[in-house]
């Protein structure tokens, strides 16, 4: 058989195809190395600090209100675990959709979702309070729907409660949710439970405590996969007051359906034993969630 020669022509012309394949793929090559480059060196630290965000909850724990006590060691007011509802903003997929899904769910205003959720900026990692004492009924509703509510989590705090609902209502006071006017003093972060009357009011440096917090690790489905860091709360400071719950009750049922006011005095040193004022407000109504109407009309 006879082999024939390839022209010198078509050699020259596969030799430049060749090439510029070659060079075409070295091209390739080096751009892709050089983005693997960028993303590695240049954008490594902002990728693994987004990567971390998104894989890492900081969670707050509330530290639990100090007891007011009468004379005796009789708890005046004491601390009860309650369902808190938070949302996450950043883990917010559709802030909109959301917030109809949870106000559909709960019967909340889809207005007090949205001004809870306004005031904090989008992207934060930190859950904002939008809903505290939910019933066990309003948690397994959330729970059940968990998948369609990305960023919304149910929190276990500590809630004051009260031997009665009106016991010593002017004396004692209440506590509520720091307000926007609150927040200009500079002495409070958003979502903090601050004295807003009587004893509650006069001793809340002494009674609020120190916050603590956890670094929770979560899945790509927002749960919890292990705690990576907890700093534990310190509990707010035990107060023992000049009050005899017994006096203070007796004084109560003796005013029961009457307008006035008794104050119990020891004669001998000046002690108050019992204040109280008649009619009275509900204290679990003024501390626990109330709508605007509501508020309105407990505060007149």
């Amino acid at each position: 058989m006879e082999l024939k020669s390839v022209p010198p022509n078509r050699r020259e012309a596969w030799g430049r195809r060749i090439l510029a394949l070659a060079i075409t793929c070295s091209l390739g090559f080096l751009a892709l190395m050089g983005q693997l480059w960028y993303l590695q060196v240049l954008e490594g630290g902002r990728m693994h600090e987004l990567s971390e965000k998104n894989r890492i909850r900081i969670r707050p724990v509330a530290a639990p209100r100090g007891i007011l006590f009468d004379r005796n060691g009789l708890a005046l007011v004491d601390n009860r675990p309650a369902f808190t509802l938070s949302v996450i903003p950043r883990e917010l997929e559709d802030r909109d959709s959301v917030v109809a899904r949870l106000s559909v769910l709960l019967k909340i205003p889809a207005g007090e979702l949205m001004d809870a959720l306004e005031r904090v900026a989008p992207d934060s990692i930190r859950p904002v309070r939008v809903r505290r004492g939910l019933t066990l009924e309003d948690v397994t509703k959330v729970e059940e729907r968990k998948l369609e509510l990305p960023g919304v989590i149910v929190e276990v705090e500590p809630q004051r409660t009260y031997p009665t609902s009106t016991f010593a209502a002017h004396l004692l006071g209440y506590v509520r949710e720091v307000s926007d006017e609150q927040m200009k003093q500079g002495r409070y972060r958003r979502g903090d439970m601050i004295g807003q009357s009587g004893l509650e009011r006069l001793l809340d440096e002494y009674l609020r405590g120190r916050d603590g917090g956890e670094r929770i690790e979560v899945d790509a489905y927002g749960r919890p996969v292990q705690v990576m860091r907890r700093e534990e709360p310190d509990p707010g400071a035990q107060v023992i007051t000049t009050i005899d719950r017994r006096i203070q009750e007796a004084a109560e049922q003796a005013m029961a359906g009457k307008a006035g006011s008794v104050i119990v005095m020891d004669p001998r040193n000046g002690d108050v034993l019992a204040m109280t004022s008649s009619p009275a407000f509900p204290l679990d109504r003024l501390t626990g969630n109330v709508d605007r109407d509501e508020w309105l009309r407990l505060v007149r």
